[in-house]
């Protein structure tokens, strides 16, 4: 073997084994043109890769060009060296085929070695030979030598491709976990403002959005922003998206710009999006919309894939069940504690009708109702008045001593219907300077002409009533109302009854008792034998002068507040009725 082939066979062999290595496209590129011009040693050179952005290949090392070398429009027709000459392009009417000859001929092309990834022109070596001996010119060396440097760079694209794609399933397996743990969060959770904490993390991690927000139905037809996250500038809005009425979307993810049109049919002002920064509109919605998540342009520049915007959209589904299931559960609270306050009044109304029931008065009913009213119920200031005989039978919550006008009493008299008002009128006849409401209930008998007996009368509570409480006061009126009418029945008989004139001396003497008491006014008790005439007065009490009297048979006792002669009158002392009952009884019986 010549020491030329011993030469040429190194350093294929170097070649062969620097290029074994995994490298990248600018390092095969490098080296690639520097193993080139140290074997051919040619007069000038360049090697061009492709720039796919812009569509240009552009020039990366050269040697023996003193000016700088052009770039070269890319065509598709390129391709074809990758597919029909992937091997050297030495003879002019092929070289002539792909490039302009005013570029050929401006660098003195003689050889063109394409750089080849698949079937794709990645580059390509230009190069003018060195007719002296200098260099590898064996045609067979340089095939051999550019088959290993397109090898090396389809190896490289490969590995590249190996990597990103490892990086994208990567990438979507963290995703669809994520999702599926979200997924899962939100089937188990009632919470709104969690839900939308969540979700609204959730599509910003997947997303990487510089600004994130979520908008949900706050009444029909108009969203609110629940979320909103800017990355960059860290800013806060509090903006309302109103949607046009029986809006029926098309599909569920919107291009901000792209489908402008679409966007103005469903909201009323698209303009909003716009300060939001948004760039997609993720709609929440199945028979009706409720809400929607804004995504806006991604931090890292890289456009958002299909696959993603799927994925937002299965979360935008799992979130509008979320959502519904919240609302629903809300809802169905709301009507277990309406459910449960209308049974705890029933039960507090069933055991205070128990207890009104049983009112031996007008007055104990009327305390009765009151206890019922302020304990039961909250209220701060009402009262109960019941006609009887032409006046008044007046309790109230807060002062027992408060009596109603004769202003207040007409105006009641004309309330056939339960009333309700939370406007007050000032300087109502019903209600005093702190009143915030009136609420009136007649206390009708129902007969054949539905004789109103009282009124219940509320006029200042600590929160407005409900419909529950309402319908419990008007129970109240309508229950005690017999109660009342027996009452009534049963003070009119006992108005003609004619006391025991034992009773009547209990009273006597309690209230001269309570008058010293209360007044320090002196009380003198005496008694006297009287002797009856046949046909004279009876038994009972009278008054004498001043003094009260009682007839006990034979014996009248007086009570007066100054000293009686003793000659006419025994004097007696007794602390209490009993005691006096007693002495009575040991002296005159």
């Amino acid at each position: 073997m010549s020491a030329e082939e011993k030469h040429l066979y190194r350093s294929l062999m170097n070649t062969i084994d620097f290029f074994s290595q995994r490298l990248h496209n600018e390092q095969i590129v490098h080296y690639g043109f520097r193993i080139f011009e140290e074997l051919t040693v040619p007069i000038r050179a360049a090697i061009y890769t492709l720039d796919e952005r812009e569509g240009l290949f552009k020039p990366q090392h050269s040697i023996g060009y003193e000016a700088p070398l052009p770039t070269v429009e890319f065509r598709e027709i390129y391709n074809e060296i990758a597919r029909k000459n992937g091997f050297l392009l030495e003879h002019l009417e092929i070289q002539e085929r792909y490039f302009e000859n005013t570029f050929l001929d401006q660098q003195e092309v003689e050889v063109i070695l394409p750089l080849i990834i698949g079937d794709h022109l990645y580059g390509f070596i230009i190069a003018k030979e060195n007719n002296e001996n200098k260099g590898i010119k064996d045609r067979e060396f340089l095939n051999r030598f550019i088959d290993l440097l397109n090898l090396s760079l389809e190896k490289s694209e490969d590995f590249e491709c190996t990597t990103r794609m490892k990086k994208e399933i990567d990438k979507r397996k963290f995703n669809l976990d994520t999702l599926a743990h979200t997924i899962k969060i939100l089937m188990s959770t009632l919470d709104q403002k969690y839900i939308v904490k969540m979700c609204l993390d959730v599509v910003r991690e997947l997303t990487a959005s510089a600004v994130t927000s979520i908008a949900l139905e706050t009444r029909p037809d108009y969203l609110t922003l629940m979320g909103y996250k800017d990355i960059l500038n860290h800013k806060e809005y509090l903006l309302n998206l109103e949607l046009k009425g029986g809006a029926q979307p098309s599909k569920v993810i919107y291009h901000v710009r792209d489908d402008r049109e679409a966007i103005a049919e469903i909201f009323n002002d698209p303009k909003v999006l716009e300060q939001l920064e948004a760039e997609y509109v993720v709609l929440l919605v199945k028979e009706k919309i409720i809400g929607c998540i804004t995504i806006g342009q991604p931090v890292s520049g890289v456009a958002y894939d299909d696959q993603l915007l799927v994925q937002i959209k299965t979360l935008a589904s799992m979130m509008y069940i979320a959502v519904t299931n919240s609302k629903q559960y809300m809802q169905l609270e709301a009507e277990r504690n309406k459910i449960s306050m209308q049974l705890d009044g029933l039960k507090h109304l069933n055991r205070s009708i128990g207890i009104i029931n049983e009112a031996d008065s007008l007055e104990e009913l009327c305390s009765h109702v009151m206890d019922t009213f302020q304990y039961g119920f909250g209220v701060e200031e009402g009262f109960v008045w019941i006609q009887k005989d032409g006046l008044s039978c007046y309790k109230s919550v807060t002062d027992e001593s408060a009596a109603l006008s004769d202003q207040a009493i007409e105006y009641l008299k004309t309330v056939t219907e339960p009333v309700v008002e939370y406007t007050m009128p000032e300087n109502h006849a019903l209600t005093r300077q702190d009143a915030n409401c009136l609420v009136c209930f007649p206390i009708l008998q129902r007969d054949y002409m539905n004789t109103c007996l009282g009124y219940l009368v509320i006029s200042q509570t600590g929160s407005p009533l409900t419909e529950t409480q309402y319908t419990i006061f008007e129970a109240l009126a309508n229950s005690i109302a017999p109660v009342v009418k027996q009452n009534l029945i049963v003070e009119h008989y006992q108005s003609a009854y004619v006391k025991k004139p034992e009773t009547q001396l209990k009273e006597i003497f309690e209230q001269y008792q309570r008058e010293a008491e209360d007044y320090d006014i002196p009380c003198h008790i005496y008694a006297k034998r009287h002797r009856m005439p046949l046909f004279g007065m009876s038994e009972g009490s009278f008054d004498e002068g001043d003094s009260a009297c009682v007839q006990l048979g034979n014996v009248r006792v007086i009570f007066s507040n100054e000293i009686l002669e003793d000659d006419i009158y025994e004097p007696l002392q007794a602390d209490s009725f009993e005691e006096l009952r007693t002495i009575l009884i040991e002296r005159y019986a």
